[in-house]
């Protein structure tokens, strides 16, 4: 067996979990090769280390800023139809061409941005035979869950996790919790004490140990006070300050100033396996809310107080911990000193945390990723050549799909709109760029069809399910034309509304008129008509009927009614209805269809030329009703299994005009606050700043997507990259 681990250099998180899983694999099965890839080592070198500084600048000092970052962040990575549209920083040619040259049996990942870039290889069918697995790094949750569902198996560290991955719509056996990858030494927590001598500290003194990540982030200095005026006496205080030597000088000359019964002892880079001990030996670990370092403290049993140095997604993991009561969250440097003492004086709520991490130690499960990763597996199977196509292989799951939707969003009428479609790709479809609008009622969707013969076909509009509808391959009578009437997600996107509340009055009226266009029909007093009796004149009847009365052109125009047109007015309508609940969601096309007609583009219509000329003109463009979409279902290249994906509430969202000016806010306000403070004490703010005499301190994390060819990236984020932050690492 080949297992490849992705891991990200910025974090030693990820790769201490890459080093614990590699170990714990070799140990099972030693004849197999595990090869470890940082996934920066793809990007451009010079923006890797600007990326890298970048982070740890607003990490550290730019709060506001973070936040509003890794919002932004969050929501593009929610609301995006698919998640290899979203911004990478690697080459994907680059990361293909390394996959091929090594090609394992298994993949894993410990780092989100790399089990993306493989949930989208996957998405768009670049990987077929490899297993995928990924192992979350941090307990915050974001837009995750959908990388989830592109994968194998994820494995996160709570079983908290695994409930919000599952209630997002992941399937269980596509989530495990087996806590977090960590090497912890095997040695009773009173044998651990022991290492304090090595630092000439006293066993038998409450120990209180600093970490704040390899540049040791965080006022220690406000801290330190805080400890000295408030926490228990005496004390020894041990703080590891990484490569910031500055900091770490600090700390000794204010050492040199404290009471008798304080002892502070200031660290620089301690190597992992001597920092794990640390952590085992101290009364108390005091640390940012990072993946790992807080799960060592769990899984030996350390009491936790994380700090809220950094904003975004480490915020969002101090409030799991505080949640499930791994560890109590301090709000700030200046109160550190009471929220330890309040801790240690408080014997029943010391004893509520440890039991939690008793019971967090005990539930871990590592072996399940080993297991995952020597797993034997057959060869994946491709896709039918006739999938999709008529009288061809259909996709699987439809009936399982459709119906959890009908749990989870029920409707008692659904407006479906069918975008245009074409055999070879353009930006404007000629044969029909209007598309197709049709309308469910109760189970049965009416579809008009423009090909119908009286003589043949015994009615003008197709009477299918909403199975048949989306994902039929075989005709439901003589006259059809396959993605034109039914089968339509193999050869197009559909929006569909789905309206709840509808009175039986009003869905019996529409069954009327429906019946009453079958009998003009037989009869040969309607007849289809591109320019004046189209699917949409047909769909506008039937809801008139029903009470609802959309706009369609003047005919004395002659201009045809358009389905965008007669589905936007319906949407209008229903929402003016306090006695309806509307949603929009969308029937992705089936990916790997092997339909004549599998190139779909959005809905043009005469009556609104600008907007159709800006979706002819910008391939990329969004339009603002696929902004709208809640959830979706859709597929994997060659993988004919249906999914739902959830979306951002529409309600939530706001346009990227919108978050670029948050971004810009969040930014300004940061900057005045340190100004204020540099202009107030000029060293403190050098401090505060992190700044030395080689400049800003620490390596960072990553947080800019990859410039683009020709752009020069510049030491200051601007408003525009800024917004394309990946602040969740």
């Amino acid at each position: 067996m080949k297992i490849l681990i992705f891991y990200s250099s910025v974090g030693d998180g990820h790769i201490s979990a890459a080093h614990a899983v590699e170990r714990r694999i070799l140990q099972k099965d030693p004849t197999s090769t595990v090869v470890l890839k940082n996934i920066r080592d793809f990007m451009n070198p010079s923006w890797r280390a600007l990326d890298e500084r970048l982070y740890w600048f607003i990490a550290a000092n730019l709060p506001r800023s973070f936040d509003a970052l890794f919002a932004s962040f969050s929501r593009k990575g929610a609301r995006a139809p698919s998640i290899s549209s979203l911004p990478c920083d690697c080459p994907v040619e680059r990361v293909v061409e390394f996959l091929e040259a090594e090609a394992p049996d298994t993949i894993i990942s410990t780092y989100y941005g790399a089990a993306q870039l493989l949930g989208g290889l996957r998405e768009r069918g670049l990987l077929r035979r490899e297993a995928i697995g990924w192992v979350h790094t941090d307990y915050f949750e974001s837009y995750f869950p959908r990388i989830s569902n592109r994968i194998d198996r994820t494995f996160v560290a709570h079983r908290d996790i695994a409930r919000r991955w599952i209630e997002a719509g992941v399937p269980k056996d596509k989530v495990v919790a087996t806590g977090m990858p960590v090497d912890v030494p095997d040695i009773d927590r009173g044998d651990l004490r022991h290492e304090l001598t090595k630092l000439g500290l006293a066993e038998d003194v409450l120990t209180i140990l600093i970490v704040n990540g390899r540049t040791g982030v965080g006022n220690y200095r406000v801290m330190i006070e805080s400890l000295v005026a408030s926490a228990p006496k005496p004390i020894q205080i041990i703080a590891v300050c990484g490569t910031n030597a500055a900091r770490r000088a600090q700390l000794a000359a204010q050492a040199a100033n404290l009471p008798s019964t304080v002892s502070l002892t200031p660290l620089g880079l301690v190597p992992h396996e001597d920092l794990v001990k640390l952590i085992g030996a101290s009364d108390l670990l005091v640390t940012k809310p990072g993946g790992l370092t807080p799960s060592e403290a769990f899984a030996v049993g350390t009491p936790t107080i994380v700090l809220d140095v950094i904003s975004g997604h480490e915020r969002e993991n101090s409030q799991v911990f505080a949640r499930c009561g791994l560890a109590k969250v301090s709000r700030s440097p200046a109160s550190l000193g009471q929220d330890v003492y309040a801790l240690m004086r408080n014997g029943p709520a010391l004893a509520r945390m440890r039991d939690v991490q008793t019971d967090y130690r005990h539930n871990m499960a590592l072996n399940r990723i080993v297991d995952f990763a020597l797993e034997k597996r057959a060869a994946a199977e491709n896709a039918p050549i006739d999938f999709g196509r008529e009288y061809g292989a259909s996709a699987m799951d439809v009936d399982v799909i459709l119906e959890q939707i009908d749990r989870e969003v029920p409707a008692d009428l659904e407006l479906l709109l069918s975008y245009a479609t074409a055999r070879t790709p353009q930006r404007v479809v000629v044969e029909n760029p209007f598309g197709h609008i049709a309308i469910r009622i109760g189970p049965t969707t009416y579809s008009a069809n423009h090909i119908a013969h009286a003589d043949k076909d015994p009615k003008i509009l197709q009477h299918i399910s909403l199975a048949d509808f989306l994902y039929g391959t075989n005709p439901p009578s003589l006259s059809q034309e396959h993605t034109s009437t039914y089968g339509m997600a193999y050869g197009r996107e559909v929006l569909a509304l789905r309206v709840m509340g509808v009175a039986p009055s009003r869905s019996t009226a529409m069954l009327g008129e429906i019946a009453n266009i079958e009998d003009e029909y037989r009869r040969g007093d309607l007849v289809w008509d591109r320019r004046f009796l189209n699917c949409a004149d047909l769909v506008a009847r039937i809801l008139a009927a029903g009470g609802w009365r959309v706009c369609a052109l003047d005919h004395r125009m002659r201009l045809p009614s358009m389905p965008l047109d007669v589905f936007e007015a319906a949407a209008d309508k229903f929402a003016s209805d306090p006695e309806l609940s509307t949603r929009l969601i969308a029937y992705r096309q089936m990916p790997g269809t092997k339909a004549d007609y599998r190139y779909s583009r959005f809905p043009l219509s005469l009556s609104q030329p600008m907007r159709s000329l800006s979706s002819a003109l910008q391939t990329a463009r969004e339009d603002p009703l696929e902004a709208q979409v809640t959830r979706q279902v859709t597929a994997l290249v060659e993988d004919r299994r249906l999914f739902e994906d959830i979306l951002v509430e529409g309600s939530e969202r706001s346009g990227a005009e919108g978050m670029a000016n948050s971004v810009e806010r969040a930014m300004l306000a940061d900057l005045w606050r340190l100004l204020r403070i540099h202009v107030a004490d000029p060293a403190l703010g050098a401090s505060t700043l992190g700044i030395t005499g080689n400049g800003i301190t620490g390596t960072g994390y990553s947080i800019l997507q990859r410039p683009r060819i020709g752009w020069r990236a510049k030491p200051w984020p601007r408003a525009d990259a800024a917004e394309n932050c990946r602040a969740g690492r």
